[in-house]
């Protein structure tokens, strides 16, 4: 695979083409052969203002019994660590405030702000968000319609990041992975600037993309810093699932949770104890609440796996107000705090840690998963706020309000460009919508009843909660209004507050099915057997023990062993990976191929 190398110079509302080069795949990769054009474009599309002042081919399967993700093993309850503030990034001097930026910045007022956000820890190293993957974006740079998985007849993906604390002059590398197989490498200077957003486009020309499982990896100093990854799929491909909602009734003394089939209207009793639900964008997992411990765990914080059926714990925090899982699986944004002065936090599900963010409540994540919509403080009145995350950084200074009002429990549409709420009418509680470009709100519904805790459903409709003849129903209405239609009556009894009920993708995630890739052929010598040793899927040299003789294995290359006819015990070992050890036997005149890969 050629390199891509080349001088990267980005200025500001300036896009450019980096380089197409001739690339020729092998057929193990799908590529079979065949002479293709990657081309890529970096670009900053947004310079943010400078107020922030501090991160094979084959048939498809669906992936409902996958592996959960290594952070949501099964553990045991986690000791709360300590809250740290919000971390800031150094506001650098060279730049000045966009005019492009469609809403202003507010100013929070003394009541309302928080004295040690953005005057506390400063971030010094470079700090890169997830990276998410989408098709088009808005003219400010936000990526449109973000996913984690496409047809593969697009000719284009989008992949975009934002950073903060980052040094012109910085070697860094794009790495893009088909699989477990590395395609493509392009390595630049760093010279975007010290905080923005950065776009990454990749587009296959000729044959076009190849089903199966892409991932981009940010490497800064050859060391990986940010990742993302989705999947292409064949437009033939049957990846339509029912939608699913996941609910909370309350019996008066204690929540309990419920799934809703949009397509049969069929209701199944889930889990007891439970509340705030919320999907992973796979819907293998639904993050929840326990009000007391499940299977001998103690409440807190419990990611429920669909696919087994079973629920593992992740950590024994009881303050939560909310839930909200971001995107990327990485973060749970909530609020906590008793009273009228709840404050965001962001806490991360791989490390111990806990980031207090603003005076606010309500979290809810942009699709991109670089952006918080929330209840939080103006110097009139409570309204509907957004925040911006970079990797576990809160931007107490990038805080903008889109309402003015008594406005609670937003919620982002698929495409960003809107969020829904509720909004204090005086008589009830009624659903509003307003542009994420600022503009006057827009009243959906009018009832002589509450409504509240609205969610977007994949078909563009609303769905949210109304309190008729004394329980929550489930109704849907259009986004620009119209008649509400009652999904589903419960028997909910009134609850100050209902939890936002959680909407599942109408897809299912579509995992191609690799091909094996073929035994090497060897040579045995006479009077031997061979020990063909794979390394072939690794990034790391092994070290492979047998006979009481190390062998160094480079990362992706196999090595032929001649050895005497025999058993052996072997053991194999990566830089600060786990070892593996294992037993092989070796016959006279035949290779053995020992299941070695970690």
């Amino acid at each position: 695979m050629t390199d891509l190398k080349s001088e990267t110079k980005i200025t500001r509302n300036r896009k450019i083409w980096l380089i197409g080069v001739p690339v020729l795949a092998v057929c193990y990769l799908a590529f079979c052969g065949a002479a293709t054009w990657m081309i890529f474009r970096q670009g900053e599309e947004t310079q943010l203002p400078p107020h922030v002042t501090a991160p094979a081919a084959g048939e498809a399967e669906a992936e409902s019994d996958a592996e959960y993700p290594p952070q949501l093993a099964p553990k045991s309850a986690r000791a709360n660590a300590d809250a740290t503030p919000a971390a800031v990034v150094k506001n650098p001097t060279q730049q000045t405030i966009s005019d492009q930026l469609p809403a202003p910045v507010v100013q929070m007022p003394a009541a309302c702000r928080q004295t040690n956000l953005s005057a506390s820890s400063v971030v010094t190293g470079p700090v890169l968000s997830p990276i998410s993957f989408s098709t088009r974006s808005t003219p400010d740079g936000w990526p449109l319609d973000v996913g984690l998985q496409f047809p593969a007849s697009i000719d284009k993906i989008q992949a975009t990041f934002s950073f903060a604390g980052m040094e012109n002059g910085m070697p860094w590398e794009r790495v893009w992975y088909f699989g477990d197989q590395e395609i493509f490498r392009g390595e630049s200077t760093w010279n975007a600037g010290a905080r923005g957003q950065l776009s990454v486009f990749s587009t296959v020309a000729q044959a076009g993309f190849v089903p199966g499982r892409y991932r981009l990896e940010i490497q800064l100093n050859g060391e990986p810093v940010s990742q993302g990854e989705f999947y292409l799929v064949s437009d033939d491909a049957p990846t339509n699932r029912p939608v699913e909602v996941a609910f909370s009734t309350w019996d008066g003394s204690r929540h309990q949770l419920d799934l809703l089939n949009l397509e049969t209207g069929e209701v199944a009793p889930l889990l007891e104890f439970a509340r705030h639900p919320a999907w992973s964008p796979d819907t293998n997992g639904l993050l929840f609440v326990a009000e007391d411990g499940i299977d001998g765990g103690t409440p807190g914080l419990w990611v429920h796996n669909m696919a087994q059926q079973k629920s593992y714990q992740l950590n024994d925090y009881t303050d939560y107000r909310s839930v909200a899982w971001s995107p990327q699986r990485t973060f749970v944004a909530t609020a906590s705090g008793q009273g009228e002065t709840p404050r965001l936090v962001l806490q991360s599900l791989e490390e111990k840690r806990r980031v207090i963010g603003p005076v606010g409540d309500d979290p809810a994540w942009s699709p991109e998963g670089r952006r918080l919509a929330y209840r939080g403080c103006s110097a009139k009145n409570w309204g509907i706020f957004t925040v911006e995350v970079i990797g576990p950084v809160i931007d107490g200074d990038s805080i903008r309000q889109l309402t003015e009002g008594d406005d609670r429990q937003p919620a982002w549409s698929p495409d960003g460009q809107q969020v829904v709420f509720v909004r204090d009418a005086g008589e009830s509680t009624e659903i509003f919508a307003v542009s994420t470009a600022g503009g006057s709100p827009v009243q959906l519904t009018d009832d002589s009843w509450p409504d509240a805790a609205p969610v977007w459903l994949p078909d563009g409709r609303i769905l949210y909660r109304s309190l008729r003849d004394g329980a929550w129903t489930l109704v849907a209405v259009d986004a620009d209004g119209g008649t509400p239609v009652i999904l589903l009556e419960t028997d909910s009894a009134p609850d100050w507050q209902p939890d936002r009920p959680a909407v599942s993708p109408d897809y299912v995630l579509v995992k191609p099915t690799p091909a094996p890739p073929p035994k090497p052929r060897v040579q045995v010598p006479p009077g031997k057997g061979v020990l063909v040793v794979s390394n072939l899927k690794n990034n790391d040299e092994m070290t492979f023990t047998i006979d009481n003789i190390e062998h160094k294995i480079p990362p992706f290359t196999y090595r032929a062993l001649p050895l005497n006819p025999g058993h052996y015990t072997w053991t194999a070992s990566w830089p600060g990976k786990n070892s593996r050890s294992g037993i092989a036997d070796v016959a006279l005149g035949q290779a053995a191929y020992p299941v070695v890969e970690r």
